[in-house]
């Protein structure tokens, strides 16, 4: 029986017609890994638009160097401690300090803790620290006061040890906005920071990166 050849040519045009979808199909994710290296190893920016839709194809925030970085400090690597002049009165970038924090919760005191508030909710243990990654930062920290919810019994609490960033420990049966006022050694002034206080039972692990002393 011979092949008619009007089918084998239908069945030519249909697998032509699939072949090039299959293999862009297949090597798009390859070439969309390649593009993403090649953007972030050189810091490429480019923008794909097509009528009112555009896409922008940048290098992250991460391997950028922080706010008033000289041409020196732009050129070490994505994670390196930064130093910046500490001229008193010089304006700071406001990356230079930032509140980190981190919380959890332990069941099995969870009675204890209901006992001691007189109140019928969770109880999280939750850390709070200070922190920069900028160089010789820390150092020029002389105290912190932390401002709290207004329902704690004690709402304002200070903290003078730069070894354990400032560290603040405490309780928290509800989230709120926790505020925190740096007095730095060189300045009369106060810098204020604010972190949302996140509840989580098994909070990420506070990792405190360590910053270099001049």
């Amino acid at each position: 029986m011979q092949p008619n050849p009007e089918i084998l040519k239908a069945w030519a045009e249909i697998i032509g017609a699939l072949a090039w979808p299959l293999v862009i199909v297949c090597i798009a994710p390859f070439m969309l890994l390649l593009l993403h290296s090649w953007v972030v190893e050189h810091g490429i920016e480019f923008k794909l638009s097509k009528g009112d839709t555009s896409f922008v194809v940048k290098n992250t925030e991460a391997a950028r160097p922080p706010a008033n970085a000289t041409p020196e400090e732009k050129a070490l690597r994505p994670g390196e401690v930064q130093h910046i002049d500490a001229t008193p009165g010089k304006q700071l970038p406001p990356d230079y300090y930032f509140l980190n924090h981190t919380s959890f919760l332990r069941p099995n005191l969870q009675e204890d803790f209901q006992h001691r508030t007189g109140i019928p909710r969770k109880h999280y243990d939750i850390r709070v620290i200070v922190d920069s990654y900028y160089r010789g930062a820390m150092e020029r920290i002389e105290f912190v006061e932390y401002l709290l919810h207004q329902a704690y019994p004690e709402n304002i609490q200070f903290r003078r040890n730069p070894d354990d960033h400032f560290l603040l420990k405490e309780l928290a049966n509800g989230e709120y906005v926790l505020f925190a006022k740096l007095y730095l050694k060189d300045r009369k002034e106060p810098l204020v920071l604010q972190r949302y206080i996140t509840l989580w039972e098994s909070g990420p692990v506070l990792d405190k990166p360590k910053t270099e002393k001049q």
